[in-house]
């Protein structure tokens, strides 16, 4: 099994590993996409480091580091335009598993089919690098993601983490998975 490639495309969509250069536009897509906090958790104010820390993991990654690891950068066709980004961990946490622990869609571009698209690329690249399990967490709470991530296959729960008891300040969420 291997990494998904530096850079890819779908239809629409070009993707490619992100740069330090991204960083401000990642930051602000992240910030505009802050009212899930209230259902998810790790939407919770970050400091603007977070994103950079996490491009240089995913540039030590691709230079062999001891993780693998890729953060990559979502535009619109061939324009400059970041409309997105995510985050995907390979062989964690188990070898024949894919994770997916971020994906983030700039809301100006939500409900235009991006994320589906963005989603069936995705699936296709990490079965591609070899992956049987594709894997994310998904909060309880966030009903347009788990809408999203049901109707785009991920519909076998592997794991429950978080809060025993509802409430407006408690998180709970599943890990699920789709079979490639």
């Amino acid at each position: 099994m291997t990494m998904i490639p530096a850079s890819w495309n779908t239809t629409r969509l070009s993707i490619a590993c992100a740069t330090m250069e991204d960083a401000p536009r990642l930051q602000e897509i992240f910030r505009a996409c802050s009212y899930v906090a209230q259902w998810d958790e790790s939407f919770q104010e970050q400091p603007v480091s977070a994103i950079t820390d996490l491009i240089e993991k995913s540039v030590a990654a691709t230079g062999g580091g001891p993780e693998l690891f890729r953060m990559q950068a979502v535009r619109v066709g061939e324009s400059d335009e970041i409309i997105g980004y995510f985050h995907l961990y390979h062989g964690m946490p188990k070898p024949e598993v894919a994770y997916l622990s971020m994906l983030v869609i700039d809301p100006a571009y939500q409900k235009l089919a991006y994320g589906g698209e963005l989603t069936a690329g995705l699936s296709d690249q990490v079965r591609t690098a070899g992956y049987p399990l594709f894997w994310l967490r998904v909060y309880l709470k966030n009903w347009p993601a788990l809408r999203h991530w049901m109707n785009n296959g991920f519909t076998t729960m592997k794991e429950w983490r978080g809060d025993t008891v509802h409430s407006d300040t408690t998180h709970a969420g599943l890990i699920l998975e789709k079979i490639l």
